[in-house]
């Protein structure tokens, strides 16, 4: 469907960004986050949505890639002027941080909605409960980006920047987690009866076997009470038209 390469975009364009080659991690996760988004569309419109938001991020990423060249390049003395100033660069930061926000907002949304039409519940508060811890999340991000002089206090006494870099983290490893889901257990009508391949792992493997057992128990543990019901119901209709048939012949034999 595309929820496979939506997560590997995903974890591309966040998890694996977090280094000093970011923006161009960037560039290829949300390059695969859009292919995934597109395909994705044909099976619920708001993702056409989502498409946009990455290509966004898209575009804030080739910006943050040439900034980064730019000061790769006169670090490195290759150049006497930086092609891009520090406060366009700084633009670029705030700009990668608001593209971040419209699309993990429309990406939680969107798995909302297809959660809700396929009978997913769990999955739907799930995608819920990451879009507001996430508006939390940046609620606090903006509180450390007001000027130092209105919150200094309150950074130094609650040290909200590490609080916020760590629920940062794992806010990335939640929607991982959601899309993973999405993509386990949200699947197209031709997909449902195809056998699953087997992994290289073997282990993986195993796995996969005792939770087929378990289901196959699961469900013939269900079946079984509707069956002795059917038998019951069975033989008590054939009792009942026992009866009858003795009784009609007790008429006869009366008259």
């Amino acid at each position: 469907m595309g929820f496979g390469v939506l997560l590997i975009g995903y974890l591309l364009g966040t998890l694996m960004s977090l280094n000093v080659f970011g923006a161009f991690f960037r560039l290829a996760g949300f390059s695969l986050a859009a292919y995934g988004a597109k395909k994705l569309s044909d099976y619920h419109k708001s993702f056409s949505l989502l498409f946009y938001a990455s290509l966004l991020s898209i575009a804030v990423s080739v910006l943050g890639a040439v900034s980064e060249i730019s000061v790769f390049l006169y670090d490195n003395l290759i150049i006497t002027e930086k092609l891009i100033s520090d406060g366009l660069s700084y633009a670029f930061g705030y700009a990668r941080y608001g593209a971040e926000l419209v699309f993990t907002v429309i990406l939680c949304v969107s798995v909302s909605l297809i959660s809700k039409e396929t009978g997913e519940l769990k999955l739907r508060y799930v995608a819920i409960r990451n879009l507001v811890l996430y508006c939390v999340y940046f609620v606090l991000q903006f509180i450390c980006w007001l000027p130092h002089e209105y919150v200094g206090t309150l950074l130094q006494l609650t040290a909200l920047p590490a609080v916020v870099q760590l629920v940062s983290f794992a806010l990335l490893l939640l929607n991982s987690l959601m899309i993973f889901s999405c993509y386990r257990r949200i699947c197209d009508e031709e997909d449902v009866d195809m056998p699953q391949k087997p992994s290289r792992f073997e282990f993986v493997n195993e796995m996969r076997r005792e939770r087929e057992e378990k289901e196959k128990a699961r469900q013939a543990k269900v079946a079984k009470p509707a069956t002795e019901q059917k038998l019951e119901g069975e033989l008590y209709s054939d009792e009942q038209q026992r009866r009858s048939a003795a009784n009609a012949k007790k008429k006869k034999r009366s008259k």
